[in-house]
């Protein structure tokens, strides 16, 4: 099979499962390695209501934009709805990480860490899990936040 035929049925694919909002057909399309997920983790934070992910899109090019390239997303896991954190500072020392985002802040070390939302000033405690992997629906809530972001960028152009 073609790499264009693939993709292009894969496209079809993904529009239709969109319209359905059929998430077990998305779980199936990763387990089967049909939807393959275009990204590498590097933090994965959790709780039990929702966790923060940094991202590094492994199919774009090294000379993309930063902000393309890497990402810091936020899933709810009970509505699974993810909310890009817009990246604006950080501060790293030998033991603690802390990110800036339009969102809020993040402080963490090797095992635990804290988000405290702008909005409403809430603390959430989160476990640092960056040696384990990450559930297959949150690479699932992944991989279609991602390719429904590439749907609107390609049709702003």
């Amino acid at each position: 099979m073609s790499p264009v035929f693939h993709q292009r049925s894969c496209q079809l694919f993904f529009n239709n499962v969109k319209k359905a909002r059929d998430i077990h057909a998305y779980l199936w399309l990763v387990q089967t390695n049909i939807m393959t997920a275009n990204f590498e983790c590097l933090y994965f934070l959790d709780s039990d209501m929702f966790c923060i992910v940094e991202i590094k899109r492994t199919e774009l090019p090294i000379y993309a934009l930063k902000k393309d390239r890497f990402k810091w997303l936020m899933i709810n896991k009970k509505t699974a709805v993810i909310k890009e954190l817009r990246f604006q500072s950080m501060d790293s020392s030998h033991a603690i990480e802390e990110r800036f985002f339009d969102l809020g802040y993040l402080k963490f070390d090797s095992e635990k860490g804290i988000f405290i939302s702008k909005e409403t000033q809430a603390q959430h405690h989160l476990e640092n899990t960056a040696g384990n992997e990450i559930p297959s629906e949150i690479v699932t809530l992944i991989v279609k936040h991602l390719n429904s972001y590439e749907n609107v960028v390609s049709d702003m152009q």
